[in-house]
């Protein structure tokens, strides 16, 4: 019999210790995904968010009318603000209907928008995109600390996403009407780039593809969820697990 996959899972305290690092790499190269269990210890509480003041804040933000949202869009010339429900899409299927979000660009080279009266969210966006970055560069300095020279685990090295395009996203979805045919709100995929990292703790509904199966992905507010992209997998032999919602 089998064993069922599950989502390896490490502790930021010891993460990029001398033999811990070496697990991480391992897991991320065979899975594609890798749980890290309280990143604010990676840098210390003080700089890392509040993942509850941060989801309290998205609520209020996204209960605004529609017509205030607007106000906020994303254009081509600036990505940061709000993107409503029918545009975004994977290949091959509908653009999702349900799905709006908020970008968020790097705070120290973009001018991001927030409607006034949302400070705390603007520091918690701040404050997360900056962790979130330097979560991101660790891990790609210990995957090419851990197979540099070798043919097989070649990575690109963390010098390549340094100024890169860096993106946050912050998603909400509309509930589904009673009688929906089907719960899925976003089509199984693949995310483009080197990483992605999801802040845990939002209602659950995120699923994630390890050895072919998709397992359900929702985990406790203070973890972090590192995920391998198309681009790392394709510069590389690590994996790229699908999500879907």
């Amino acid at each position: 019999m089998t064993a069922t996959p599950t989502i390896t899972a490490m502790h930021g305290a010891t993460l990029f210790d001398a033999g811990t690092n070496v697990q991480f790499a391992n897991a991320l190269a065979r899975d594609g995904i890798v749980r890290i269990e309280s990143p604010p210890a990676l840098f210390g509480a003080s700089r890392f968010p509040d993942a509850r003041v941060l989801y309290d804040e998205l609520r209020k933000l996204f209960a605004l009318p529609s017509s205030v949202l607007e106000q906020y869009r994303a254009d081509a010339q600036h990505g940061e603000g709000y993107t409503p429900p029918g545009i975004e899409r994977v290949v091959g299927y509908d653009p999702d209907p349900s799905r709006r979000f908020w970008d968020v660009r790097n705070p120290w080279r973009y001018p991001n928008i927030f409607p006034v009266g949302f400070p705390e969210l603007r520091d918690a966006c701040a404050a997360l995109f900056m962790a979130s970055e330097n979560v991101c560069g660790l891990v790609l300095r210990t995957l090419e600390q851990r197979w540099r020279g070798t043919h097989e685990h070649a990575v690109p090295s963390v010098r390549s996403a340094d100024g890169g395009d860096h993106l946050l996203r912050l998603y909400h979805y509309s509930p589904l009407p009673p009688d929906a045919e089907t719960a899925v709100r976003f089509p199984p995929h693949r995310d483009f780039g080197l990483l992605t990292m999801f802040l845990d703790g939002a209602e659950p509904g995120l699923e994630v593809e390890i050895g072919g199966q998709w397992h359900p992905a929702h985990a406790r507010v203070g973890s972090a969820t590192v995920i391998g992209g198309r681009v790392l997998s394709m510069l590389s032999r690590f994996g790229a697990s699908g999500v879907s919602v």
